[in-house]
């Protein structure tokens, strides 16, 4: 696999080394729209020290995000199911060292039920994640990465949540299969639970808060901010490729 001549940090990690830090590290975090995980993995990254780059489909959206940052970054407007537009947009913004993909593939629907095109929609998640890493994966440099966000519906699916296991499952494959085809480029993906959010309706988390209460071993939903500390986690691993970080708050050891 091909990479930048530029030498990462990451390449020899010595004593004394200081593994959590990103500095001068570009770090592409596409999904970044609104308060929720993407937001939060960059304003994660430039507090460790990282150049962070924005990517969204609104303006509006990537607004928002910014609002959580400490100090102004590169913005992309960017679907990321549109490829020839995330292939011009990555080309464009030369040499890379991490990048993060943080979609989110919306509600479960009944599997007989469910529109066709409100199924096949739902995949737009996995294809915008090819997208982004086939453009990106050649401009990481030494020491650099990729990771996606899947989700613990892969391996424990939400009740009519047949398409969106589906989803995150095949993202779960593409992960295993690109840290062997792109290395030593490193590819990881994590799956969090149940996230709670700042966006959802007061009653809506209360009923949320309520389940993780009664259902899962902490006792708890995850935010945005830890599963974005689990993303930038899986950045400064040297040695973590084809992982697949699941943050399910024990959902899978409390069925």
């Amino acid at each position: 696999m091909p990479s930048s001549s530029r030498r990462s940090d990451h390449a020899r990690v010595g004593p004394g080394h200081p593994l959590d830090r990103l500095d001068a590290k570009r770090v592409l975090v596409v999904g970044a729209s609104g308060h929720g995980t993407g937001a939060a993995v960059a304003a994660l990254a430039q507090r460790r020290g990282a150049d962070v780059i924005l990517a969204a489909r609104s303006a509006r959206g990537l607004d928002a995000a910014e609002q959580l940052l400490s100090a102004p970054v590169k913005r992309v407007e960017l679907d990321m199911t549109d490829a020839d537009a995330v292939q011009a947009a990555i080309s464009a913004l030369d040499e890379l060292d991490h990048v993060a993909i943080t979609a989110d593939p919306g509600q479960p629907g009944p599997f007989l039920e469910q529109p066709l095109a409100g199924a096949h929609d739902k995949f737009g998640k996995f294809w915008g994640t090819f997208h982004v890493a086939r453009a990106a994966a050649p401009q990481l440099c030494e020491g650099g990465s990729l990771v996606f966000t899947s989700s613990v519906a892969a391996e424990a699916p939400a009740e009519r949540g047949a398409v969106l296991s589906a989803v995150n499952a095949a993202i779960n494959g593409l992960t295993i299969a690109l840290a062997r085809e792109l290395a030593p480029v490193r590819v990881n993906a994590v799956a969090p639970g149940y996230m709670g959010s700042e966006g959802m309706p007061p009653a809506a988390l209360l009923d949320a808060e309520r389940w993780a209460q009664e259902t899962l071993p902490v006792g708890r939903l995850t935010w945005p901010e830890e599963t974005a500390a689990a993303i930038v986690f899986l950045m400064t691993q040297p040695t973590m490729t084809g992982v697949i970080l699941t943050i399910d708050g024990g959902l899978r050891v409390a069925r």
